[in-house]
């Protein structure tokens, strides 16, 4: 039987998973503009091919996170992407601007929190109840 509880979670799944997918394919779809953001915020590795790799971690690990399976691995390379653009991009400590940094400060203390419920979620296990091998009876 399926309690509230159940619900909530799968919501909180598609809403976080969905997210992520849709961010990586905003990767591949605006990759010259990501890749030129990239250039300018002095990423030191090639461009597009940052750009196509960081987009690949999310949209993989947004669908374990909808699938709720493999979500180890998922959960790895979204926590992955979140610490290689706090490193790399948002450098808020290195503006001089009082309103760059805080827009930088903001969205770098918003991927340590998203690591911080990635990290939660990795106590639920590897495989999540109502994952798609037991909805597709597998």
């Amino acid at each position: 039987m399926v309690e509230v509880v159940d619900v909530v979670f799968i919501i909180g799944r598609l809403i976080f998973g969905g997210y992520r997918v849709l961010n990586g394919l905003n990767h591949f779809i605006n990759m010259k503009m990501m890749a030129d953001f990239t250039r300018q915020r002095g990423v030191p590795f090639p461009a597009e091919l940052s750009v196509a790799v960081t987009g690949l971690m999310m949209l993989l690990g947004g669908l374990t996170i909808i699938l709720g399976v493999y979500t180890y691995i998922g959960m790895a390379l979204i926590i992955l992407f979140l610490l290689s653009a706090m490193i790399f991009v948002h450098r808020f400590w290195e503006m001089s601007d009082p309103m760059a940094r805080m827009m930088e400060m903001i969205l770098f203390m918003g991927n340590a929190a998203y690591i911080g419920v990635l990290l939660m979620l990795y106590t639920l296990g590897d495989t999540w109840p109502f994952n798609v091998f037991d909805l597709i009876g597998g």
